[in-house]
């Protein structure tokens, strides 16, 4: 039995326009010490994912269908119940760290805070708690930030400082929600990096949320790319990027950055871009959810497509993966 077990998610928001389906008939798994990246654009629908698996909706927000963290199910906890769960078994970190710590508050009290309630320890075990986390995170001198404020960190350090008060309690999942987006490329690295000696060092199991699938590509072993609140592909990491079996994949490496920048803006002189907009939640087409801004649409599109699994592959598309090496947007 896997760690998580989400299966056919749904997520709504009632607004004064309509309801948004944010998420729709989502199934995904992480197993125990696993990391799984889901990746999309904004509005993808990942993050509302991240934040159903911990009870974090808004209050205008719904989610149905089946969510199972170590056998038992999370939709199914009270407030309460998923308040123990929280922080104790899973842990978020959020992309921004500025606001995800207390201003008014020192590291260390904000650390140690987490130890009394989750843990019961006194002040003396909870400070070198966390004086053994601030320096599992690669955090120097770790006895004088402890009475440091957030404002006195680097973007980095503070983001090292979250990742820290999220292990505290030896989780067996951590969310990470773009916990890079605000960083510079060098301290990105750092922080990909240090995500996966935790796992590695502490077993602990990571669902990594990027736009950016030049992120999730070192970091994680299986990759869940969503359109339009959607799965449209899946697989093991490295199988995703050798051979990318949906469209909207194939345009999202196509954009990354990379050496053969030179090969690719030969002729116009810009990097491939996937055209259009996203799919607005309020209008969901009637058949395949990325037909309007698909290069390789046809007729058969205007149906949605099944998702089809072939070993650790999932799918949803009309067209084969010999259309998709000949068509308009060729080969990563």
């Amino acid at each position: 039995m896997a760690l998580l077990e989400v299966e056919n998610l749904n997520v709504r928001f009632a607004t004064h326009e309509g309801v948004v389906h944010a998420v729709n008939d989502l199934s995904f798994a992480i197993e125990e010490g696993g990391a799984l990246g889901i990746v999309g654009e904004s509005g993808s629908g990942k993050s509302q994912t991240a934040y159903a698996v911990l009870g974090l909706l808004e209050a205008n927000g719904s989610a149905s269908g089946s969510i199972s963290f170590a056998g038992r199910s999370l939709l199914a906890m009270s407030e309460s119940e998923l308040n123990r769960v929280r922080g104790a078994e899973i842990a978020m970190v959020f992309q921004d760290s500025m606001t995800s710590l207390n201003p008014y508050l020192s590291v260390g009290t904000q650390l140690t805070e987490v130890l009394r309630l989750h843990k019961g320890m006194d002040g003396a075990a909870a400070r070198s708690e966390a004086l053994r986390m601030l320096d599992a995170v690669h955090i120097a001198d770790p006895a004088r930030r402890l009475g440091m404020y957030p404002h006195e960190f680097s973007g980095g350090m503070r983001q090292r400082v979250v990742i820290a008060m999220a292990l505290l309690c030896r989780p067996r999942l951590i969310v990470a929600d773009e916990p890079t987006t605000a960083l510079d490329v060098t301290v990105q690295a750092q922080i990909l990096r240090l995500l996966k000696e935790l796992q590695r060092d502490f077993g602990t199991a990571i669902m990594l949320i990027s736009h950016d699938l030049g992120v999730v590509g070192g970091v994680t072993d299986h990759v869940l790319v969503m359109y339009g609140g959607m799965l449209v592909e899946s697989g093991p990491t490295a199988e995703i990027f050798a051979a990318p079996s949906h469209p909207y994949t194939l345009g999202l490496l196509r954009s990354i950055p990379g050496l053969t920048d030179s090969e690719r803006t030969a002729q116009t002189g810009k990097l491939p871009v996937i055209p259009g907009s996203p799919t607005n939640q309020l209008l969901r087409p009637t058949g395949c959810v990325f037909v309007q801004r698909c290069a390789y649409r046809d007729q058969d599109c205007l149906a949605p497509p099944a998702v089809e699994t072939s070993g650790q592959r999932r799918r949803a598309c009309h067209r084969n993966l010999a259309e998709l090496a000949a068509g308009p947007w060729g080969e990563p």
